[in-house]
């Protein structure tokens, strides 16, 4: 029995407006606003909102207006607006949206949830577009973080949408464990000496996309940046035969010595340190570039760095590059890597380099 359960609910935020309060909560990984009559805590209505992320509630004590915005994996920041007057229609309407040239429309998310190897009840999202035939031929990305209780709610990307209409393509994030979606007990139960639960929970995601015919090994590729390219090449590792290609990007992928760079020692209470005998005998376990197997099969690799990346230091990423390219030198695929130049760790791109 694990020691928490889904649909754990989470405030994020208050406000309150026209004698009402205005709560938005964190269900199942996801934005739910409620409306309560403010003197008897009485609940007035529920906002219906798709699934997708509140990122902040604007409102005036003597007003009767509300404002928020709302994003999603398919739809950028959008400010609605509500009269708080009339309870009859909750329905939000735009009141300030952002044109992405891709109708939304046309695309739907859905959250399921699989079954990790412990048992353990497992969130995801997936987005692809309406209506679209699931099947074996399918393309797929599969994308996690797992680490440091980070909450992966849903976020927009620019990027994605080309993916989903001309490619019809399949995006999915798993809500594994070592993040923070249902408080510290599940960031804990993939955090140090439990830290393989994380990559159980990606591994049994990709299982359950292949299962139930979203798609197929030869179509799903996993992504993941810093601590998440340290969970893509661990499972690259212990599973290769799961997957047609692998993005780790930025990760942490030698995690005998990552202590020994810039703030790296800040991550220890994460994954502890392999200077201590009962954290090597774990660490060593799961270091990506420790533990790259002799596979012909294995599947396709880029990994990306940057030279000024200063959190995650750049010898991660050229060390695992050099190892699989030596270990790998009878394979099939292409493995590659791709180093950016004057920028960091996600930060300070220019333009022309996040659309690249």
């Amino acid at each position: 029995m694990t020691p928490y359960t889904l649909n754990t609910v989470y405030i994020l935020q208050r406000k309150i407006a026209h004698n009402y309060l205005l709560i938005e909560y964190l269900e199942d990984v996801k934005s739910v606003l409620r409306i309560f009559e403010l003197k008897s805590g009485k609940h007035v209505a529920e906002i219906p909102i798709p699934i997708g992320a509140v990122s902040s509630l604007s409102c005036r004590r003597e007003s009767s207006e509300l404002f928020f915005k709302f994003t999603s994996f398919i739809t950028p920041s959008t400010i609605y607006r509500l009269d708080l007057v009339d309870f009859s229609n909750t329905i939000p309407s735009i009141f300030r949206d952002t044109n992405s040239g891709i109708d939304s429309d046309h695309f739907e998310t859905r959250q399921v949830f699989y079954t990790s190897k412990d048992g353990t009840k497992v969130p995801m999202f997936i987005t692809s577009r309406k209506g679209l035939e699931l099947n074996s031929e399918s393309p797929a990305i599969l994308h996690a973080y797992g680490s440091h209780g980070n909450i992966k709610m849903p976020q927009y990307s620019s990027l994605r949408l080309p993916w989903l209409a001309n490619f019809n393509g399949i995006f999915c994030v798993a809500n594994v464990r070592g993040g923070g979606e249902y408080g510290q007990d599940w960031h804990y139960s993939g955090r140090r000496a439990k830290k393989q639960n994380t990559y159980n929970d990606f591994i049994s995601a990709a299982e359950y996309l292949v299962t139930e015919g979203y798609t197929s090994k030869e179509k799903l590729a996993i992504m993941g940046g810093s601590s998440g390219g340290l969970l893509v090449g661990a499972c690259l590792n212990q599973r290769p035969d799961l997957f047609s290609a692998g993005v780790p990007k930025c990760g942490t992928m030698d995690i005998l010595r990552f202590h020994r760079y810039t703030i790296g020692h800040a991550w220890v209470a994460e994954y502890g340190c392999s200077d201590n005998k009962d954290d090597f005998d774990h660490l060593i376990k799961i270091s990506p570039m420790h533990n790259v197997p002799e596979n012909r099969n294995f599947p396709a690799v880029l990994v990306t760095t940057a030279d000024h990346d200063d959190r995650v230091v750049p010898h991660h990423t050229l060390k695992y590059l050099a190892t699989i390219q030596d270990k790998l030198r009878e394979t099939n695929r292409p493995i590659m890597g791709r180093i950016a130049t004057k920028t960091g760790h996600g930060f300070g791109k220019s333009t022309e380099m996040v659309r690249k």
